[in-house]
């Protein structure tokens, strides 16, 4: 049997190797690539489900703090509510003189 370029080496080109060892050669190439690309794209995929992981975190602590924010606001208003009416109950005492019981 005779021998093709692609057994004798792989980096023959032009009129050394037939039609089906390059055919057979870009097909690896492209293939190699393919896989390449492929892995690089798993990586990129898993680093954007990473970030949005932390972006559904750091909106979940946002609302957290919006909600205990509004807390804080309602409970000082709550307050300022009581010390407006504690100051209407000192202001509605009056002195009372009992110099008259003399």
């Amino acid at each position: 049997k005779q021998k093709t370029a692609y057994d004798m080496s792989a980096c023959l080109v032009g009129s050394e190797m037939c039609i089906r060892d390059r055919t057979l050669l870009v097909y690896e190439t492209m293939k190699k690539k393919y896989v390449r690309l492929l892995l690089e794209c798993s990586v990129y995929e898993n680093k954007y489900n990473e970030a949005l992981k932390k972006l559904e975190g750091t909106k979940k602590l946002v609302q957290e703090e919006k909600k205990s924010y509004q807390a804080l606001q309602d409970k000082q208003k709550e307050l300022e509510k009581s010390n407006l009416n504690l100051k209407l109950e000192v202001d509605s005492i009056r002195a009372v003189s009992y110099t008259h019981l003399r």
